[in-house]
């Protein structure tokens, strides 16, 4: 599913007190050319162009945010994202998820750049203090590697086709500007330049405990997990304060990973032996009596581990700093992922899932098909709610392939008996 999100830095909007510098955008324009220069410090890069700032509204940013993913892969797959979420209990069955994600935006996103404007807006109501500067060390971050890599460019023909390695692409994208804010912040905090409450205020996890695991745990992932991986680490603590090698960033960009897979397990990527790409699964559907393909996607090893976990073991975000340090964005049941494909049917109010999965061993299979197993009461009745009472789960395993359907409001045999899945052979 796609859960795209701007290029944005996430803290809590902090009050101006009276004694702070007024934020003017003469004063913005001053602070993006002193940091611009530490950028291209840190990031072994110069800018081409000089990078446009703006200071805007909330109305604004939820007015881009909003545009920004219909660009992406358009209202109709936003409403069928949603479908599929409250389908597998990932949600609350009246949630909106897209709706959910832009109130998530709106209340911490302080300042973000816009790849199609070349331009860097800060949310009002800052000052010219510390958190805007370490904010404009993370965003002229993107405004580089977009002058040099064309984030768009890359970024939405995968969000069109295959979620799972958009998030990846995400990963590479917010990792470069956690690792070079975090390059530029943490010796200027322990010099005293600038406080640690404006560190804490930029915190990227400020303001998650409300929101569903979906979001959250896709979110931080870009940031934390993308910034390890650039490290060459699983380990999300080390990926902050491992400076990342800058042949290695110009490789991740040039050549970007084509799965969360990938990011999770960074071995999969950087070590040639141990080289791991995804398997093209193909969906293949021949529909009849009135139903309709709305959707098909990839969910991918970091979606999958949420899908596999039950409601019950899922637990608000917790922003201690030693629970982010441990933090596991992957479990058990979704390692060892090969490739998969969805597809989302409906017709009329009943809806149709289609999922096909494939492992690198049978035990692998086994294991995943174990844990959607635990979580079958629970989706069954979900289809049910959703179903005014009709709703069903079936779950086939034969050898590396995981099958998963899920219906409600009407019976699944008129759709899954004829949609054929392919996989692509290693």
């Amino acid at each position: 599913m796609n859960l795209l999100c701007a290029l944005a830095t996430l803290c809590p909007l902090p009050a101006v007190s009276p004694s702070s510098d007024e934020l003017t955008l003469a004063v913005l324009e001053k602070l993006r050319d002193e940091i611009m220069k530490d950028v291209e410090e840190l990031r072994g890069l110069e800018f081409k162009k000089p990078v446009a700032v703006e200071i805007a509204s909330k109305d604004e940013l939820l007015a881009y945010a909003e545009e920004r993913n219909d660009d992406a892969i358009g209202a109709e797959a936003q409403e069928a994202d949603t479908t599929v979420a409250r389908m597998l209990a990932l949600i609350p069955a009246d949630m909106d998820l897209e709706e959910a994600a832009l109130e998530l935006l709106q209340d911490q996103a302080a300042g973000f750049y816009d790849p199609a404007t070349d331009t860097f807006y800060i949310v009002e109501g800052f000052d010219a203090g510390g958190m805007l500067r370490i904010i404009l060390a993370h965003e002229l971050t993107h405004a580089l590697d977009d002058q040099y890599h064309d984030i768009d460019g890359v970024l939405f023909p995968r969000a069109r086709e295959n979620s799972d390695s958009a998030a990846a692409y995400m990963a590479v994208v917010e990792g470069s500007g956690t690792a070079v804010m975090n390059g530029w912040a943490m010796p200027r905090a322990l010099k005293g330049e600038i406080s640690m409450n404006d560190l804490k205020g930029a915190d990227t996890t400020a303001g998650l405990g409300d929101a569903p695991e979906i979001l959250w745990k896709s979110m931080l992932h870009s940031y934390l997990q993308g910034a390890a991986f650039l490290a060459r680490t699983d380990n999300v603590m080390k990926g902050q304060v491992s400076p990342p090698d800058r042949d290695d960033l110009e490789r991740a960009f040039r050549e970007p990973p084509l799965s969360t897979e990938q990011i999770l397990h960074p071995e999969k990527y950087w070590v040639g032996e141990q080289l791991d790409e995804p398997r093209k699964v193909t969906l293949t559907a021949k529909l009849s009596d009135g139903w309709e393909l709305v959707r098909e996607d990839t969910f991918g090893e970091l979606a999958l581990s949420m899908v596999t976990t039950p409601a019950a073991e899922r637990k608000p975000f917790d922003p201690s700093p030693m629970a982010v340090a441990t933090m596991r964005f992957g479990n058990d049941a979704a390692a060892g992922w090969g490739g998969d494909r969805f597809a989302l049917f409906e017709r009329g109010d009943a809806r149709v899932l289609f999922l096909e999965t494939v492992w690198d061993s049978e035990d692998e299979a086994v294991e995943f098909e174990e844990a959607m197993e635990e979580r079958r009461t629970e989706l069954e009745a979900r289809a049910r709610e959703l179903g005014n009472g009709v709703g069903s789960m079936r779950l086939d395993i034969a050898g590396d392939r995981v099958t998963l359907v899920l219906a409600y409001g009407a019976r699944d045999d008129g759709v899954v008996t004829r949609v054929v899945a392919a996989v692509e052979e290693r």
